[in-house]
């Protein structure tokens, strides 16, 4: 099952797997996040490492094998892949409507509020602008304005 991660990278994820591994050669779910931190991957909620591993605890004692593990790394890096590429996405955005390529600068939550009324978007803007406007600057920061875009739980 390791053909899941490329080649030049499979020496990296046994060296990381074997440093959270038992004598039995299985790995403490608790102890995977680590191993995912190491390799520069994004941590994975307690739900999340539960879902992704249902099924593979072939010890019953909440450990995985490395193929298992193998798994989980690539799946943790397309999803991290995806997410870069929505970072792009976000950042052109962010350019768009008056921030920096290199992500510094800010947007008026003004200029954001009348944009927003041009193109007739029938959402309630201001009360949105202004939760995401955390430091209350009437301007977004890259990082509230991305948080803006991707957050799906207020609308």
């Amino acid at each position: 099952m390791a053909e899941s991660v490329s080649e030049p990278t499979r020496e990296t994820v046994e060296r990381c797997f074997d440093d959270i591994a038992g004598a039995n050669g299985f790995a403490e779910l608790a102890f995977v996040g680590r191993a995912l931190a190491k390799m520069g991957l994004p941590p994975l909620s307690d739900h999340e490492l539960f879902a992704a591993t249902e099924g593979s605890d072939e010890t019953g004692l909440g450990e995985i094998s490395l193929a298992t593990f193998t798994l989980l790394v690539a799946t943790c890096r397309r999803r991290q892949d995806a997410a870069n590429a929505g970072d792009d996405t976000t950042a052109a955005s962010f350019v768009s409507v008056g921030g920096r390529p290199d992500r510094t600068g800010s947007v008026s939550v003004e200029k954001l509020r009348r944009l927003f009324h041009e193109l007739r978007i029938p959402i309630s803007i201001g009360a949105l602008l202004n939760s995401y406007d955390t430091d209350k600057s009437g301007y977004l920061e890259y990082d509230e304005f991305s948080a803006m875009l991707s957050d799906d739980t207020r609308t």
